[in-house]
């Protein structure tokens, strides 16, 4: 389920995955990777945002939480893999 592109500052949403948690049913996680911070917060502050927010209403049973994990460096599994095995 794409997002809308979002261009605040330059910086783009990069992908965006949205999943309902096995153990607890009814609990959905959305994954979205941006290029920057400033393109995170410019997304929350934007109109579309604040109306989906709205829009919840009383749905959700406790209030939304977020967390933001910041990425130095990535490699594909296999490359993982490999760099592990070496180390033996």
């Amino acid at each position: 389920m794409p997002s809308r592109p979002h261009h605040g500052r330059g910086s783009l949403l990069q992908s965006y995955v949205l999943c309902e948690a096995v153990e607890a049913p009814s609990t959905f996680i959305f994954v979205e990777e941006w290029a920057s911070l400033e393109g995170l917060y410019a997304h929350f502050h934007s109109p579309h945002s604040t109306e989906f927010f709205t829009s919840l209403g009383e749905v959700p049973a406790k209030a939304p939480t977020g967390t933001v994990s910041e990425t130095s460096s990535t490699t594909t599994l296999d490359e993982s893999l490999r760099l592990l095995a070496s180390a033996d």
